[in-house]
């Protein structure tokens, strides 16, 4: 953002017209009077800033740079170049960012925060040889650079800058002694390409060889050591940085972890117990230790964890219930968990929601489920979380649960599409097909030109009726808005092969096939080729969807039906193809 206030305009005004007086006598004045061109600078410079400063207002950064540069050239000042370099930031023009903070530089060459600009725009620009001579000139002026190892940890899913970064290192020479921010960040990117050994190595001698004991050097060593499988080193690193700065709860939280995957969750309760925080702290951590004693299956030392938290921190408080819950279930008391999910809200609700439905079916409770969905439904969310819990109920073979759902649902939100086509498909896998082209009707009544209700209601008609000209007519319309979808060619080349026309029908089949390998499509192309004769070719497609698909029930029917020794061969590929 480009400071524009007055005041600021005012300071660089003052900084740059004027300059320390000493009291003259008259004679002094008059025998030192400047030249009519040295009187005019002062205030040629001020209208130049004054111009610069109004086309910045009138027509951005980008118009208004080179006055300012121009002018920081000229004055070397010190404040008109960081000003100038908050106008090139805001251009994101590299050039400009570039020059503006190696005048900066040239001014004061031990400006950590211009080094730290003029890399961003470096590695941004993929300058590796560039970064390493500026880091190389930082160093050389003693500047200090403490923002390499943060500039890391702000970028590290931008893998484009950290690998600039990673060659720029490369190319930087031995230093003695090395540089100890420049080491740290070439230890981090060491453990984040797997490189563990040599974050290893580095980190060690940070902490011995140059007594450098900042946190993120610890950490490095426990993860890295960690990684290594070297749990009890990585546990004893934790507890020396911890020792050096006891305030750390980004050291406490992996030392609690460690030591619970090391077994030592007593010693873990202890450590969690004697570290001193105000509670604004100790219930993020408290949730935290928690999550990892959950993790680790020791709910009842996490519901302890949970239990002693005082009931002042109401912004956390939900997700307190939520682990709770979770503890108590995990110690099989479900129905004081599925009583104490009931408390849960904002925006973990239609999580404990989905948790509770799946804790109901373990109790033999599935008979509640509806009933609880329905009350503590969101609305902003209602259509997906019936989704999602009609499909447990068919996952569990409770089908009349989910059609019951749904039909409940719909009453309280009949203008779910979503919600009305699961149903539709849900009556037609239970032969309801009446019902179901009822729903598909409904849908294209308020959407007739959506090729997945033309497709649904076509293919539909197609297998349970004998209107096969109306469905037809339904699967074209679908095809001609959408003509690359694989279930609206499936349904079409099935159309053709119904009524005969096996060329069309193969034809369209096999571009289905190409699109999509379904096991539902391979049946139908199958058996096309089959009636075609092509039974070496059908044989190849059943095969090939069998090994992806061994359980489909409409492929396996076809199959039986066609070519029953086929099954008993599906799971040797080099035996021999069954005679016809």
């Amino acid at each position: 953002m480009i400071k524009s206030s007055m005041v600021s305009l005012l300071s660089l005004i003052a900084l740059l017209g004027c300059g320390t007086t000493s009291e003259k006598t008259p004679t002094d004045s008059l025998a030192s009077t400047p030249s009519s061109n040295e009187a005019n600078q002062p205030t040629q410079h001020l209208e130049d800033l004054l111009s610069a400063e109004f086309t910045l207002q009138r027509a951005g950064a980008d118009v208004a740079y080179p006055q300012f540069y121009k002018l920081a050239l000229q004055s070397k000042d010190l404040e008109l170049t960081q000003r100038l370099t908050e106008i090139a930031l805001a251009t994101r023009n590299t050039s400009h960012i570039v020059d503006s903070t190696g005048l900066w530089l040239a001014i004061d060459p031990q400006a950590s925060e211009a080094y730290a600009i003029k890399m961003q725009a470096l590695l941004k620009a993929h300058q590796p040889t560039a970064t390493a001579n500026m880091l190389i000139n930082a160093l050389d002026n003693q500047a200090s650079l403490e923002f390499l190892p943060v500039f890391l940890e702000k970028n590290l899913n931008e893998n484009s800058l950290i690998s600039t970064l990673t060659d720029a290192l490369e190319l930087l020479p031995d230093l003695q002694p090395q540089n100890k921010y420049v080491q740290l960040t070439r230890a981090r990117i060491h453990y984040l390409d797997g490189q563990y050994p040599q974050a290893i190595t580095i980190t060690n001698q940070l902490l011995k060889k140059y007594q450098y004991r900042d946190e993120n050097t610890f950490l490095i060593l426990a993860y890295s050591q960690e990684k290594m499988g070297n749990l009890k080193a990585a546990i004893k690193a934790l507890q020396a940085s911890l020792n050096k700065h006891p305030d750390s709860i980004d050291t406490l939280t992996p030392l609690l972890e460690f030591l619970v995957q090391g077994k030592e969750q007593d010693t873990a309760y202890k450590t969690y117990q004697d570290y001193k925080v105000s509670s604004t702290y100790k219930f993020p951590l408290a949730i935290s230790f928690s999550s990892v004693l959950l993790k680790y299956e020791h709910p009842d030392l996490a519901l302890k964890v949970l239990e002693e938290l005082p009931d002042t921190e109401q912004r956390l408080a939900e997700q307190v219930t939520y682990l709770a819950a979770q503890a108590l279930a995990r110690l099989d008391r479900k129905a004081e968990a599925i009583q104490k999910m009931e408390a849960v809200e904002g925006v973990l609700r239609s999580s404990a929601t989905n948790q509770m439905a799946v804790w109901l079916y373990d109790e033999a409770r599935e008979e509640e489920i509806n009933t609880m969905i329905l009350r503590r439904l969101q609305r902003e969310s209602a259509p997906e979380e019936i989704a999602n819990i009609s499909q447990l109920h068919q996952e569990k073979g409770k089908s009349q649960l989910s059609l019951e759902l749904l039909t409940r649902a719909l009453n309280s939100y009949p203008e779910s599409n979503m919600l009305r086509y699961q149903k539709a498909l849900l009556c037609d896998s239970l032969d309801l097909w009446q019902d179901a082209i009822t729903e598909f009707e409904t849908l294209l009544s308020k959407d007739p030109h959506n090729p997945q209700y033309l497709n649904a209601l076509g293919y539909t008609l197609l297998i349970r009726t004998p209107n096969l000209k109306e469905a037809m007519g339904y699967i074209e319309l679908a095809y001609e808005q959408s003509n690359n979808d694989p279930a609206i060619i499936d349904s079409l080349g099935w159309g053709f092969f119904l009524m005969n026309e096996l060329e069309q029908a193969a034809y369209y089949l096999k571009k289905a096939w190409s699109i999509l390998p379904d096991p539902e499509i391979a049946a139908h192309y199958g058996e096309s080729l089959w009636k075609q004769k092509n039974y070496q070719q059908a044989i190849s497609v059943w095969q090939a969807a069998l090994k992806e698909s061994p359980d489909s029930d409409l492929l396996l029917n076809t199959i039986n039906r066609l070519s029953p020794t086929l099954i008993q061969f599906a799971s040797q590929p080099s035996a021999n193809t069954p005679e016809q």
